[in-house]
């Protein structure tokens, strides 16, 4: 790590010498993983468009992994399970992992069979999966490393593992400095390209594709992050539905 740091609500990030990528420094924690935590973000409300955006914007990412219909297909941090309901437009069948003890509460309400979400990698024993999807997840796990590398035993050879995440290496991040959005609490790490690289190839993977996240929001999400951040509370509507990117980056990587 090199001296310079951003400081942001006590939290102290510091960046990486080599690779750009950026760390919440030792001895953060973060516990708030409960319904309150869906609720504050705006991901959970169907009467205005928001869940039929966040689906097709997931659609979109998984559609960059090369699983054929049928396949098993995981999605680490399922949440309220509109990622799974995305695959399962796709044709796939999918199982999800979350730490939030809602999480498979949502997905039984969209229909998913009990013991379809997990809270551990270890519960997934035995099964073999096509493709597995990070959507604004990676950056959640302390060691993404040490994750990465106990996923590998659970996918099938040529799996592919789809990525959605803050990127440290954007124009966003430095003009924007400590109020970039995506520093966050229980946001451990922000990946640049090159970190992202270096993740695959120590974690038995390598990246065979990026490419450029569109998601699907409306002015009423945003404001509800732009809260998160900034303390203050937005009205905003919740339509029209749009496309949006701040500093966010997309990648495949493919078990080796």
């Amino acid at each position: 790590m090199i001296p310079g740091r951003v400081t942001v609500k006590a939290q102290v990030f510091a960046t990486c010498s080599k690779c750009a990528t950026i760390w919440q420094t030792a001895g953060a924690s973060y516990t708030g993983y409960g319904e309150e935590y869906f609720e504050h973000r705006g991901h959970n409300r169907p009467a205005d468009g928001i869940v039929s955006a966040k689906i097709r914007s997931f659609e979109g990412f998984w559609r960059q992994a090369s699983a054929p219909p049928g396949s098993a297909v995981l999605e680490i941090g399922c949440a309220t399970g509109l990622g799974l309901a995305a695959g399962r437009n796709l044709g796939w069948e999918m199982f999800g992992l979350d730490v939030a003890d809602s999480a498979a509460a949502h997905a039984n309400e969209r229909g998913f069979a009990p013991g379809t979400v997990v809270k551990t990698l270890s519960q997934l024993e035995g099964r073999r999966f096509s493709a597995v999807g990070f959507f604004d997840a990676l950056e959640h796990i302390p060691d993404p490393f040490g994750f990465l590398s106990d996923l590998n035993p659970l996918l099938r050879p040529d799996a592919d593992v789809v990525v959605v995440l803050p990127r440290s290496d954007t124009g966003s991040r430095r003009i924007l400095g400590c109020w970039w959005p995506h520093y966050l609490p229980d946001h451990w790490v922000h990946f640049s390209a090159a970190g992202i690289r270096l993740l695959a190839d120590r974690s038995g993977y390598r990246l065979v594709k990026s490419f450029a996240p569109r998601k699907l929001i409306t002015p009423f999400t945003l404001s509800r992050h732009l809260a998160l951040h900034s303390g203050f509370s937005i009205p905003a509507p919740t339509w029209p539905v749009f496309s949006f990117n701040i500093g966010q980056g997309g990648y495949v990587l493919r078990r080796c």
